[in-house]
């Protein structure tokens, strides 16, 4: 209701006794879009819970995309507040795709095909394709949403106008249904499927299927707990997805489901990771350097606390054996640690264990300036400019000008960089977290290629971001600023929880994937969801 107020006193109450429910397909700022009926939001909306227990003010992204758990109460067409009635369980998930390159969610052309005759159904209309017969979106009308549903169970719809690293280009095929929507300037793809089948695709995108059925079964676990919060975070609901196909979720088919992804999931089926009687969010990375780090030591808090709590399940822990580098959170420690080569730990054997990486300061100077504004718009309390007085603070900054300087100032339990200062001639900065100090540094250079070299001789060429902050820096001088800098780093990723490739490690030196979850993720149980 509105409620009229004058002086204290309440003169006229206007009941909104209308209301509407359904699947909710999309929640965004300005509609919301239940089944095939879209309302804009009023500028007062709000969103409430009743779910459990006393009333409860909730946000758009607690309203889960895809499920039917809220009603929504209207003036005319407009949605005036969300009200959540009931709790939902993930036995679904949409996946919201990217383009070719994972450039993006709005796609300029839209081809699908399927081995199954299947309907396409936009509105009113339904429109029958037989198999292998190509939709193609240019040829329907620009006027809402459009639903692909296949005829046979178990077919696939083979997307033909995004290509990902599918044997032989071929083409990626999805199971479930295909959902289409108007975007501005073109389209976006959400497939929507059961958790179970969703999982068959995560697996051998994560983790190679080479590593055998144990190391997938752990893979499951970990992908199956991470999705579980993840559909709660619910992060893309503008889309009318949950999770996306990408590393901002987890890789999603990028590589095609096989048989040891199958039965890893099925032989894992409903099985999640618990902590304290809440499935844990899973965190996981391609390769340590010899160690694990702190989540709080990673991860800011509400992009601006840092470093902060770090949970127990995801805590820093030796992975290396034999000689002992002592507290990494030491500079000349962990210079000793990240610079060392035979040190040998699970996953020793990658090529990514340990790296070098060498560039000119001019190299730097550029890689930093170019990413410095979309760091500090990102989170501006994690990137801060030295002022007058010798205090940092927040302030927008594009650039740092010439590099004559940089310094890691403060290192985790496990050696990651926290904090780097980096000193221009036009700006010093002081620099948060190991994601904005691994893009700052990236080694890429679009005329002169930048070489990471590997500790198999292999290099990788211009690469968007530093593998790891796990990382030792040494500098060369010239006519008293920097010259040449050679990174010296170890593993590949953000270094929280499971490393990947110390599972492989782990199981071929005998370990259970039930061993392998208690060690990278202590304290834990294997539960059912």
């Amino acid at each position: 209701c509105d409620i009229q107020i004058e002086q204290g006193r309440a003169l006229e109450v206007s009941l909104m006794p209308d209301n509407a429910g359904g699947h909710v397909m999309r929640a965004s700022s300005t509609q919301i879009e239940i089944d095939e009926q879209v309302y804009l939001t009023d500028e007062s909306f709000k969103v409430y819970s009743v779910a459990d227990g006393a009333v409860k003010w909730k946000g758009l992204r607690d309203i889960i995309v895809g499920t039917d758990m809220a009603l929504f109460f209207l003036n005319g067409t407009r949605a005036m507040a969300g009200v959540i009635t009931k709790s939902v369980t993930p036995e679904k998930i949409r996946v919201v795709l990217q383009t070719t390159g994972y450039g993006g969610f709005v796609h300029q052309a839209v081809k699908i095909a399927s081995s199954s005759s299947f309907t396409a159904t936009q509105g009113q209309k339904t429109t029958n394709y037989s198999p292998g017969e190509v939709f193609d979106v240019s040829s329907m009308p620009k006027t809402g949403r459009i639903f692909l549903k296949a005829d046979t169970a178990g077919a696939k719809f083979e997307i033909k106008s995004i290509a990902r690293s599918w044997p032989s280009g071929e083409s990626p095929k999805y199971s479930g249904a295909i959902e289409i929507g108007l975007e501005a300037g073109g389209y976006s793809i959400v497939n929507e499927l059961s958790l179970e089948e969703y999982l068959y695709a995560v697996v051998p995108s994560e983790m190679p299927s080479s590593y055998g059925l144990e190391a997938a079964k752990v893979q499951a676990v970990t992908a199956r707990s991470y999705a579980y919060n993840q559909f709660y975070q619910n992060r893309f609901h503008q889309y009318g997805a949950n999770v996306d196909d990408s590393v901002n979720s987890q890789v999603y088919n990028n590589i095609p489901e096989n048989e040891t992804s199958i039965q890893a999931v099925d032989g894992t089926k409903g099985k999640v990771l618990s902590y304290n009687g809440a499935v844990v969010n899973a965190n996981f990375f391609s390769t340590s350097a010899g160690v694990t780090a702190n989540s709080g030591e990673v991860w800011a808090a509400s992009q601006s606390e840092f470093p902060t709590y770090s949970t127990p399940y995801l805590s820093a822990k030796k992975q290396y054996t034999g000689k002992d580098y002592g507290d990494l959170s030491k500079e000349a420690n962990a210079v000793a640690f990240f610079k060392a080569e035979g040190v040998h730990a699970f996953d020793s054997f990658s090529p990514w264990f340990r790296w070098t990486v060498e560039m000119s300061a001019e190299d730097l100077a550029n890689s930093i300036n170019a990413n410095i504004r979309a760091r500090y718009d990102a989170a501006p309390a994690l990137v801060k400019t030295l002022l007058e007085g010798g205090v940092f603070r927040s302030r927008p900054i594009n650039t740092i000008g010439n590099l004559i300087d940089l310094e890691i100032l403060s290192r985790g339990e496990a050696g990651n960089a926290m904090e780097l200062k980096i000193i221009g001639d036009k700006a010093t900065v002081l620099v948060k977290t190991e994601y904005n100090i691994r893009a700052l540094l990236s080694p890429y250079k679009q005329s002169t290629p930048i070489n990471v070299v590997r500790s198999d001789g292999s290099t990788v060429t211009n690469s968007k971001l530093l593998p790891s902050a796990f990382i030792a820096i040494e500098k060369a001088s010239k006519g008293g600023t920097v010259g040449n800098v050679t990174i010296y780093g170890g593993g590949y990723g953000h270094g929280v929880g499971m490393s990947q490739n110390g599972v492989k490690g782990m199981i071929d030196q005998g370990y259970s994937f039930s061993q392998i979850l208690e060690h990278f993720y202590p304290g834990t149980k294997i539960k059912s969801m």
